[in-house]
């Protein structure tokens, strides 16, 4: 039976492990959480742009193997500078699909 601690923050939300060919390496990618999710779709709905909430949703979405933000929310211009274009569009578009936010994301 869930309890209130089953509830705890990201506790419940799917990742997984990504491959970047690219850099040799590896990231875990956690789907965004209902609030994050709807907030998302609003805003896109709403006619912001996919790239002025793209960096921000990677802070959120890259964990450790344990669910953990690698990332703080102030470190989306360190993001932006570290991962090429094509890295950082997979990162996302795995989140979305994690997310049930299928497909890639729409052009504005």
């Amino acid at each position: 039976m869930l309890t209130r601690d089953s509830f705890k923050p990201y506790a419940l939300l799917k990742r997984e492990r990504l491959e970047i060919p690219e850099l040799s390496d590896f990231v875990y990618v956690r789907e965004l959480s209902a609030g994050e999710a709807l907030d998302f779709r609003k805003r896109m709905s709403d006619g912001e742009k996919f790239e002025s909430l793209v960096l921000p949703m990677l802070a959120k979405v890259i964990v450790d193997d344990k669910g953990v933000q690698v990332f703080d929310p102030s470190d989306t211009d360190l993001i932006g500078k570290a991962f090429p274009l094509a890295v950082m569009e997979r990162i996302a578009i795995k989140a979305q699909e994690l997310s049930g936010l299928m497909g890639k994301p729409e052009k504005n």
